[in-house]
């Protein structure tokens, strides 16, 4: 694996995140969370999440009625 010199390291994967998920997901992923576990690199930009929490998040965000603006165009 690759080293990721500024990751910034949220938290340890648990054992049974990494074993419901291996061979469902690339053994690269298994490999970076069992080697740095949650967190994020390139500023930000990029995360390394908890699937199990994240998708528990879209369904929240997803249930929530979406504001919806009325615009009259003219062309």
């Amino acid at each position: 694996m690759i080293e990721i010199s500024d990751f910034v390291h949220h938290g340890t994967v648990e054992p049974e995140v990494v074993e419901a998920f291996r061979g469902r997901v690339p053994d690269e992923v298994i490999e970076l969370w069992e080697t740095y576990g949650y967190g994020s690199f390139a500023s930000g930009f990029l995360r390394v999440i908890n699937p199990p929490c994240t998708r528990r998040s879209w369904r929240i965000a997803s249930a929530r009625p979406r504001a919806t603006a009325s615009r009259s165009r003219s062309w």
